[in-house]
């Protein structure tokens, strides 16, 4: 009975997965980049539900769908998302911690990204050159041009920077949305709850604190004090940007943290949908908040703040 049910489950999401797909291609692929990422959640949640098995054969069949009815990116993106969901799918199986889900997500589509744009693209005959084409147009907009003229930059020489920038953050952004939504469909429909780690006894070191705040600055030094390195030492260059967006990204994650552990402690069991709000009314200046508060929180005085605030509250249930 249970395989029957397996069975025909797995049709049905099958059948669901080739409609839309069909749909989606007589409307010129408008919703095809966001179906790539939900493919990844449909694997982890059937996956999860009965086996890697049971979930390698969705897999394949979702990879047949993408092959027959798919856009040409579809070819680059299905067996993107069926490494995702399978990669994902495993980490469950092992009971990691949300923070590791979160993390693999991200970077593994980063990984996902870069691999797809350098090398898996011009086979299908898009090459680079033509992607960074489509950022010119950036620079024919006055503000950039005007900004760039004071700086004395000439704007294809920032195309590199600003293409990988791009892609580090789609990958960052896609990782989450498939992370969050995985994690609130499973529990939604009682598959599985991923336990929450002890987000408290995350913490950095003062050393590497300071490290990532200066690499996080280092894109605008390169860009308003030594923009004469970036059409001297474009790779170099590149390499650099690259380790401050990662540096940043770092620090605002445990910005979110200390944000999290501080108003659990002050206003209780509403503190996540606080803070997202807060998030989303403040961006972009929220980042930059979240950036400043990881790094205090690693260099020490946040991170004071968070232990005497747990010690007040320890001393209140006594």
């Amino acid at each position: 009975m249970n395989k029957t049910k397996k069975l025909t489950q797995g049709a049905m999401l099958l059948a669901i997965i080739g409609a839309t797909m069909l749909i989606d291609r007589q409307l010129s692929f408008f919703f095809e980049t966001f179906l790539f990422m939900i493919y990844p959640v449909i694997i982890i949640i059937y996956a999860s539900m009965y086996s890697l098995k049971d979930g390698g054969i969705l897999s394949f069949g979702l990879l047949v769908l993408g092959l027959l009815f798919g856009s040409i990116n579809a070819y680059m993106y299905v067996p993107l998302a069926i490494i995702i969901g399978m990669g994902i799918s495993i980490a469950i199986k092992f009971n990691l911690e949300k923070n590791k889900l979160l993390f693999i997500s991200m970077l593994a589509y980063v990984i996902g990204e870069i691999a797809i744009v350098l090398l898996i693209s011009p086979l299908f005959g898009l090459d680079l050159k033509t992607q960074l084409a489509e950022f010119d147009i950036l620079g024919e907009q006055a503000l950039v041009k005007e900004a760039l003229g004071q700086l004395n930059i000439s704007f294809s020489s920032l195309i590199p920077i600003i293409f990988i920038a791009a892609i580090i953050l789609t990958g960052i952004m896609e990782g989450f949305f498939t992370y969050f939504l995985s994690v609130v469909l499973l529990k939604r429909f009682k598959i599985k709850d991923i336990g929450n780690s002890d987000i408290s006894k995350m913490k950095l070191s003062p050393l590497t604190s300071y490290i990532l705040i200066f690499l996080s600055f280092l894109n605008y030094l390169l860009i308003y004090r030594f923009s004469f390195l970036i059409e001297e030492y474009p790779v170099i260059t590149e390499i650099l940007i690259c380790a401050s967006f990662i540096a940043s990204a770092v620090l605002m994650y445990f910005g979110y943290i200390f944000m999290l552990l501080y108003l659990r402690l002050t206003l209780g069991g509403k503190s996540i949908l606080i803070m997202i709000v807060l998030i989303i009314i403040l961006f972009p200046i929220s980042l930059y908040i979240l950036m400043f508060a990881g790094f205090l929180y690693g260099a020490g005085p946040l991170k004071n703040l968070i232990d005497r605030k747990m010690e007040e509250k320890k001393n209140e249930t006594k």
